[in-house]
């Protein structure tokens, strides 16, 4: 897992919220080691006990008559 703490506007945010909420660095950094220890099996447990697809809504939007053209670059 990557953190952008490399730009000094990210980590300024980072230090904000932190002092905001009583946070240290190390508190972050110990986050970090916890979510970079997590194993799919893990990830995928927490979602089965906090989702429900018989409760999902999936929502579309926009204007489908028209028909979808790919992105020129």
């Amino acid at each position: 897992m990557q953190v952008a703490r490399g730009k000094d506007a990210s980590l300024a945010s980072s230090l904000r919220q932190g002092l905001e909420l009583g946070r240290t660095m190390a508190y972050q950094t110990d986050l970090e080691k916890k979510l970079a220890a997590l194993t799919v099996k893990d990830v995928n447990r927490a979602l089965a006990a906090h989702l429900s697809s018989d409760r999902l809504v999936i929502v579309r939007a926009g204007d489908f008559s028209k028909k979808a053209t790919p992105d020129k670059k």
